[in-house]
């Protein structure tokens, strides 16, 4: 990360810098357990700030992949996305625009087993915040033709 000392800002994104950032298991991810430490089972109301493609070293393979990962404006990090998380967002306003500034999400963890760790990260759209659309299939609208 490339720091202007006189803004103490992110000059390859014009970040403000966050202690945050520089935790144990930190930098530019938030983890399911970094996020369980700082909010515990609270749900947050987040809004978004981009969603863009992030390059990640694949640890086994040593090649470079691509993922999806949402930067919201309440935290300095960003947090990928699995199929959970992209299904809710894609699901709420679409899945042709990868980009949702402005929407709002509830984000919160719940009990989850893996090697990694003992929580994932839930994505969850209020309902005020739905795309509105007649044409658009959901549950509660019987307009929508298959």
């Amino acid at each position: 990360m490339n720091l202007d000392f006189r803004t103490g800002r992110d000059t390859d994104h014009g970040e403000a810098l966050d202690i945050r950032m520089f935790r144990k298991g930190g930098g530019k991810m938030l983890s399911a357990t970094n996020f369980h430490a700082e909010f515990g089972e609270r749900v947050m109301l987040w809004t978004v700030e981009s969603c863009l493609p992030v390059e990640f070293k694949n640890r086994e393979t040593g090649e470079v992949d691509k993922e999806f990962a949402v930067k919201f404006e309440e935290h300095p990090q960003r947090i990928t996305l699995n199929d959970q998380r992209r299904n809710a967002l894609g699901d709420a306003w679409g899945w042709k625009n990868t980009s949702y500034p402005g929407k709002e999400v509830e984000v919160f963890v719940e009990p989850y087993r893996s090697a990694n760790s003992r929580w994932t990260i839930i994505f969850r759209i209020p309902e005020q915040t739905r795309r509105q659309d007649p044409n658009y299939p959901d549950h509660n609208q019987s307009n929508y033709q298959f």
